[in-house]
C-alpha cells in the first residue's frame, strides 16, 4: 500500500524530472520551455540576456526532501501508482479520487521513463475523462504529487 501527498505542494508544485547531468536546464535555473527563443543567438550567454532565472527542483529532490505528516521517505509515483487514482465516475474535471483536497487537473509526473528513449517519461493528465498516459520530455514543468509505501 501507499500513502499519498495531499498538501498545497501537491497541487501548486511544478518541477522537471530531470536529474540527469546531461540536461542541465532544470539544474541551472529555469527549465527549457520557459527560456526566450535561442534560435537567433550563438552562445547561451546571448539567449538569456534579459532572462532573470530562479532556482527550479526536479520531481526527484521534491519527494527526497519533503516532509509531511512526520515522514520523510517520499518518492515520485510509478505511472501504475498515479492511474489508481484516477476516477472517471466525476462529472468535470479532475478525474481523480475525490479524497484528495489538493488537487489540480493538470498532469502529473510518474516516475517512469520511456523505454529506449531516456529524454521521456510518463505523466497521467486527470483533466479529461481519458485520463491519458502521455508521454512528457523530461525537461518540462508538471506536477508533482509524492508517495510513500506504508507496507
Amino acid at each position: 500500500q501507499i500513502m499519498w501527498q495531499d498538501d498545497i505542494g501537491a497541487k501548486k508544485t511544478k518541477v522537471c524530472w530531470l536529474t540527469d547531468h546531461d540536461f542541465l536546464d532544470c539544474q541551472d535555473g529555469m527549465p527549457q520551455q520557459h527560456r526566450p527563443s535561442c534560435d537567433n543567438h550563438d552562445s547561451r550567454e546571448a539567449c538569456n540576456i534579459g532572462f532573470t532565472s530562479t532556482p527550479r527542483y526536479t520531481a526527484y529532490q521534491v519527494c527526497n526532501n519533503l516532509t509531511l505528516g512526520g515522514y520523510s521517505d517520499w518518492h515520485v509515483p510509478t505511472v501504475y501508482d498515479l492511474g489508481s487514482i484516477v476516477d472517471t465516475s466525476r462529472e468535470k474535471a479532475p478525474f481523480i479520487n475525490p479524497i484528495f483536497e489538493n488537487t489540480t487537473s493538470l498532469q502529473y509526473w510518474s516516475s517512469t521513463s520511456i523505454e529506449r528513449t531516456a529524454s521521456l517519461a510518463w505523466v497521467i493528465f486527470f483533466g479529461d475523462r481519458v485520463s491519458s498516459h502521455v508521454k512528457f520530455d523530461k525537461n518540462t514543468e508538471v506536477g508533482i504529487r509524492c508517495v510513500r509505501d506504508i507496507n
